[in-house]
């Protein structure tokens, strides 16, 4: 089976120095034109559904004909929650066939996004998957997320969160947007560096 976890494609891609496209999926013909458009140019690539998509086509549904897309194709493929915001769809997803999730706490409070997540991260790696979680608050709007108060990462908190919650990935808040670009957007990359030197 090639529905692997973010680890491999994610590990190679900084060897490598490329990106991996993630794309959001709701049905099996959305699924089935970035599978063939992906392994037509050889790429890995993430196949990432919402809650909103989860409700529209149901987990039985999109676990079963992802799986049935991607088996016969000769690239690396993730199925992956994109900003889970309920730990209940972050367990089903995890027990239902998902390789990797994300749970977006970024509106709680710092610690008790910390403590969800280090939980919902203990469950996924004794599951073998992959977990993704957010520091700061993205911003924009897509699907469930609609978000104009922004928050910046800090990258000590970001390099405390990571440590002690065991997270894989983080979506870091840099100036960056959900959706469309917002007004007056600005990219602060020196906070993305400065939170990859502090978490790796």
């Amino acid at each position: 089976m090639n529905l692997v976890t973010l680890k491999p494609i994610l590990a190679a891609a900084e060897a490598g120095g490329y990106a991996v496209p993630a794309f959001n999926t709701s049905d099996p013909f959305f699924t089935k034109a970035i599978l063939n458009a992906a392994a037509k140019l050889h790429s890995p690539v993430i196949l990432a559904t919402s809650e909103k998509a989860i409700a529209f086509a149901t987990l039985p549904v999109i676990v079963s004909s992802v799986k049935a897309l991607a088996e016969p194709l000769s690239i690396l493929v993730v199925l992956h929650l994109d900003h889970g915001k309920k730990p209940k769809v972050v367990k089903q997803c995890i027990e239902l066939g998902y390789t990797s999730v994300m749970f977006d706490g970024s509106m709680l409070p710092f610690e008790e996004n910390l403590a969800v997540t280090k939980e919902l991260a203990e469950l996924s790696h004794s599951k073998g998957l992959t977990i993704e979680a957010e520091v700061g608050r993205v911003g924009g709007a897509e699907d469930y997320v609609e978000l104009h108060d922004v928050l910046l990462a800090d990258p000590l908190e970001a390099a405390r969160f990571a440590g002690e919650t065991g997270v894989d990935a983080l979506a870091v808040a840099f100036g960056n947007a959900h959706g469309l670009p917002q007004a007056k957007e600005e990219l602060h990359f020196d906070i993305l560096e400065a939170v990859h030197r502090q978490t790796g």
